[in-house]
């Protein structure tokens, strides 16, 4: 009978075969737990960024509609249901995930517009923003309500 012996060096070979596969198991959730948070909060500025800008481009455009469209209540509120489609087309371009929620209001002198000329015009777009991808780690920081924006945007009118 004839045995084989193994030298040193094939038997700490065969010790180590699987512990790559160890440290990844033991890694690999850590490294998702942290990529996880500064994802999120890459697409929260993204969210905040889109809606500071559909804010700010339809507080210009009521800022600068001419004085007689102003005066006219039929022509005023054709404007803001105008800045309203502005603000939902800017919006678009954002996802808050399947239970968030995007709200937008448009005051003339903390009023609705279309009842006169405004001094001020004011655009206010709130969103609700949920984490999906990563609700697991994100979800016990964030409870279920997600995370709240407001965009908010005041501007004299200066009409034309």
């Amino acid at each position: 009978m004839l045995i084989k012996s193994m030298s040193g060096r094939q038997l700490s070979k065969r010790r180590e075969a699987g512990v790559a596969a160890v440290e990844l198991a033991i890694i690999l959730p850590v490294m998702i737990a942290l990529i996880a948070f500064p994802l999120f909060f890459a697409r929260v500025f993204m969210s905040y960024s889109v809606a500071q800008k559909a804010a700010h481009n339809s507080a210009i455009y009521l800022a600068k509609l001419p004085l007689i469209e102003m005066h006219d209540a039929a022509k005023s509120s054709a404007a803001t249901a105008l800045t309203q489609d502005l603000i939902d087309s800017t919006i678009d371009e954002l996802n808050p995930g399947s239970q968030g929620s995007v709200v937008s209001q448009i005051q003339c002198d903390e009023g609705p517009c279309g009842s006169g000329v405004p001094a001020t015009i004011t655009v206010l777009v709130r969103v609700r923003l949920y984490d999906e991808f990563f609700s697991y780690f994100t979800g016990p920081v964030l409870g279920d309500s997600g995370m709240h924006m407001k965009a908010r945007v005041t501007m004299p009118y200066i009409g034309g």
